[in-house]
C-alpha cells in the first residue's frame, strides 16, 4: 500500500537519495500553503483530486524544470466516484 501522497508529476523518477534530496530543495523555503481535495475516487486506489492552488501549481512548475525529460502521462484512467450521485 502506497502512503498518502501527492503526484506532483507522473510518471516520476526512480527514487533514490539523490532525487528526494533535490525535491527536498525545491520545497525549501516554500510557505506551507492550505489545499482542498476534491471528492474521493477509485482508480485502482482511492484518490483525491487536489484543488486550483497557484502554490501547487508553483511547486509543479519548478518539478517539471528540474526534470524537464520526464513526460507526464497524458491518459488517465476512467474515474469511478466512491459514493452514488445524490437523489
Amino acid at each position: 500500500m502506497i502512503p498518502a501522497h501527492l503526484s506532483l508529476l507522473y510518471p516520476f523518477v526512480p527514487l533514490d537519495d539523490a532525487t528526494v534530496e533535490a525535491v527536498e530543495r525545491l520545497a525549501t523555503g516554500m510557505p506551507a500553503f492550505e489545499l482542498t481535495l476534491g471528492t474521493p475516487e477509485v482508480r485502482g486506489d482511492l484518490s483525491y483530486a487536489p484543488g486550483v492552488s497557484p502554490q501547487l501549481a508553483h511547486l509543479i512548475g519548478r518539478v517539471r524544470e528540474r526534470w524537464p525529460d520526464v513526460v507526464p502521462r497524458q491518459s488517465a484512467p476512467k474515474r469511478l466516484p466512491v459514493l452514488p450521485p445524490p437523489g
